[in-house]
């Protein structure tokens, strides 16, 4: 299923767009706004729609690449919670043989599920975060497509985690033909 790009879209990438207080976007060729179907005639996408892809190219890949991170620290935790619930659960028959009945085993297995909820919590943001951030791509893409322009990118991954980690992909080559 096909959304229908509505012309504002295609302006938020254009060199020709004027931003007016009251009135939103106009276009500077024809000082009106957008209003128009399909493709538009006086499109001019240099330098804000490059920018715009290149941050979106960025950001995805930054997050693709924090995949194996997430994957160690879900192991990691993983085995470290259900290790810490099993031993929660030894402590609680060998005390349940001896005739006690403590809290100590339910304190165990409360920390083994809080390392589990360490394990699970950066899954579930990692899909998230990619999702979000391949939806803003795909939108520049089908912007692209209505205009036939296709691109081709490289990316070089910076190993600098404690400058700027949430920018670990620099595009280091983007042609749009």
């Amino acid at each position: 299923m096909n959304a229908v790009i509505r012309p504002i879209e295609h302006c938020h990438y254009c060199e020709h767009k004027e931003m007016i207080p009251g009135e939103g976007v106009i276009c500077k060729v024809t000082h009106e706004k957008p209003d128009f179907t399909g493709k538009c005639s006086s499109k001019e996408y240099t330098n804000v729609m490059r920018l715009r892809l290149i941050e979106r190219i960025e950001d995805y890949e930054t997050i693709k690449y924090s995949k194996r991170a997430v994957r160690l620290d879900f192991y990691a935790y993983g085995i470290l919670g259900l290790g810490v619930i099993a031993s929660a659960y030894l402590v609680y028959m060998y005390f349940w043989a001896g005739g006690w009945f403590t809290t100590v085993p339910l304190i165990i297995g409360v920390a083994g599920f809080t390392l589990l909820g360490y394990a699970i919590g950066p899954v579930n943001n990692y899909r998230s975060k990619l999702g979000v951030s391949f939806e803003k791509l795909k939108k520049i893409i089908k912007i692209l497509e209505v205009y036939d322009l296709t691109f081709e990118y490289d990316v070089e991954i910076v190993k600098r985690r404690h400058e700027m980690p949430e920018k670990q992909a620099r595009v280091t080559f983007l042609e749009v033909k």
